[in-house]
């Protein structure tokens, strides 16, 4: 009964799974959702292919021809590379992927569960233009010509007269003008007098004060020179009329599964959604102009109750300080200032155990393309950490195993709780021994200096979707110097994984010839590879020699090998390379003579 029931459910999953439409959606073609010709199609083993007849450019997504499902909308963190697999992120906040050129009609291998891509095709060099995109003289954005000049993106007097102005600048492909990236302010982002302000891809818009301004933008330096004079704000300029006539509020969050009920704004553009139970959630303001929608937040304030906040387009998502999961609130929006109010009217006051489970998430540990970096719960503080060997590079946060946030912040100082709320990827400067410090009540992270011993423990795994049909690590068993693992496989692919103290630092992959159809022994490269496509069903041995780079498969026996106990004693490792006198609870390094292996003890 057991066997038929879980049969049953897999039959369930499977076609599920297999009703869900995909579609490629980008700058490349206006964001247009829906288009017949950027619809996947299903492979029947848990992957969806898109043959791309045309040039796809950086700066897109993939969803489920809407915006309403987060669980549907698919994005990423840092470039993808033609012909090598990239780690998706998921949901409202995920950042666009980007490329450094464009591919003329792309191969695309989609897997929504393993959450991983991979293209082929031709690249081709990319040229690129800029230009302002904001709120300058009315609540309605509109774009600011830039021209280039010896390299620099100029604009002159820029005219500004809205009290709430924000902006940031688009980065465009040249051929097409599709929007690559966005750009905005790293750190400082209040404009209020001449000065050269640092920017950074997905950081917060920036707002500035009315006056006439002339703006330099250097892609190379990543910084924003403007000069002119604001308006000073005694003699306030009050901002175009707006007929607020057909405009809606929708406040969406998890509360209600990001599926609001629009109230219609009052003739003054003000409007109050009441009685809603946003409680821990987080949550975003979506506006409907008549026209079209706009997103509208804050991720960098503390919105704490009864207290006015600005918030920008694009802003990111809030949560509401020292809120109970029960909490009721009304919130209070208006259109000419950009001011929110949220007010409590009704749940309990009891601070909330945080239950959730985090992860970092990033190129920190020293392997270029991005992964999820498992941290540890300490109890006494309630704070989330990872101590390891830290190199610079960017990063976010993971929460319940998916994309949180980016951070927003430029990690320079040790032992400094940084702000961690901003939209756009952290990056962090610092190289060395360190314990990462996440505090979720705080939302802060900090750099502690690590004065241990932290041991270089290198394992590997075989990682592909060749046993469920989802993408998986399995880990391999060494033994004088190769590593194995017996699994019983279907057709898919896989490659094999190294790392050191859990976090991925190479992959090895085909060398030359991808199809992987028999037993014998198989070139591996872990420069430029390409995943081994493997057509094998049954019970297969699989073994690594990292020296050689071979990989040799064998039939299975069917019949589970029983180890004589080790003549050594066995000493355990952390994922990070840390020595466990008692290991209990967790995931572990068992290091016997020889041989090392993942365990897990309970």
């Amino acid at each position: 009964m057991k066997k038929f029931y879980f049969a049953l459910m897999a039959l369930l999953v499977s076609f599920c799974a297999s009703a869900v439409d995909y579609y490629l959606i980008g700058g490349f073609n206006g964001w247009s959702l829906k288009q017949a010709n950027c619809k996947f199609t299903a492979q029947g083993d848990g992957t969806y292919v898109l043959d791309f007849n045309g040039t796809l450019t950086s700066g897109f997504k993939i969803n489920d021809g809407t915006w309403g499902n987060d669980a549907a909308n698919f994005g990423g963190s840092g470039n993808l590379v033609i012909g090598q697999p990239y780690n998706l992120t998921v949901g409202g906040s995920s950042g666009n992927i980007s490329m450094a050129g464009n591919i003329d009609n792309p191969h695309i291998v989609f897997n929504p569960t393993a959450k991983t891509l991979l293209i082929t095709g031709q690249e081709v060099e990319a040229s690129f233009k800029y230009g302002l995109w904001g709120a300058f003289t009315s609540s309605t954005w509109s774009a600011g010509d830039m021209t280039e000049k010896d390299g620099k993106w100029v604009i002159e007097n820029l005219e500004v007269t809205y009290a709430s102005a924000a902006f940031g600048i688009k980065k465009m492909d040249a051929s097409t003008g599709s929007q690559v990236d966005w750009i905005s302010a790293d750190g400082a982002s209040a404009i209020t007098a001449a000065g050269t302000f640092n920017c950074k891809v997905e950081g917060t818009n920036w707002t500035i004060a009315k006056g006439t301004w002339n703006m330099t933008f250097d892609p190379e330096a990543m910084t924003l020179t403007v000069t002119g004079e604001g308006g000073g704000g005694d003699d306030p300029i009050p901002p175009t009329p707006t007929d607020y006539t057909g405009w809606y509020l929708n406040v969406q969050g998890d509360f209600n599964s990001w599926q609001p009920v629009g109230v219609a704004f009052n003739a003054d553009g003000t409007v109050e959604a009441t009685d809603l139970a946003i409680g821990t959630s987080e949550f975003e303001l979506k506006i409907w102009n008549g026209t079209a929608d706009s997103y509208w937040g804050n991720a960098s304030a503390t919105i704490v109750a009864g207290e006015p906040v600005q918030v920008y387009e694009n802003g990111g998502h809030m949560t509401i300080s020292g809120a109970a999961a029960d909490g009721v609130y009304n919130v209070a929006y208006n259109a000419v200032t950009n001011m929110m109010t949220v007010t409590k009217v009704g749940g309990g006051d009891d601070p909330i155990v945080d239950t959730a489970v985090y992860a970092l998430h990033g190129q920190i540990t020293g392997n270029a393309a991005w992964e999820t970096i498992a941290m540890t719960k300490n109890e006494e503080t309630g704070n989330w950490e990872y101590t390891g060997k830290i190199v610079a590079g960017e990063f976010g946060m993971y929460k319940n195993g998916a994309w949180m946030t980016g951070g927003g912040v430029t990690v320079t100082e040790e032992n400094y709780a940084y702000s961690f709320t901003g939209s756009g990827n952290s990056k962090n400067e610092l190289e060395g021994q360190y314990t990462i410090v996440y505090d979720p009540a705080e939302k802060t992270i900090t750099f502690v200096p690590y004065q241990g011993v932290i041991e270089d423990v290198i394992t590997y795994a075989l990682r592909g979707n060749i046993v469920t049909g989802e993408w998986a690590d399995y880990a391999m068993d060494e033994e004088d110097g190769v590593w194995t693992v017996t699994l019983t496989v279907v057709p898919g692919e896989f490659g094999i994984k190294r790392m050191n103290n859990g976090a991925q630092e190479g992959w090895f992959a085909a060398k030359g010839e991808t199809a992987m159809d028999a037993v014998g022994s198989y070139e591996a490269s872990g420069v430029s590879s390409a995943n081994w496509v493997s057509t094998l069903e049954g019970e297969y041995k699989f073994t690594f020699d990292p020296e050689t780079e071979i990989l040799k498969v064998d039939q299975g026996s069917g019949i589970e090998a029983v180890e004589a106990a080790e003549a050594v004693e066995a000493v355990y490792y952390n994922l990070q390379g840390v020595r466990v006198a008692n290991p209990a609870n967790g995931l572990y390094i068992r290091v016997a003579g020889q041989k090392a292996s993942k365990v897990y003890v309970k």
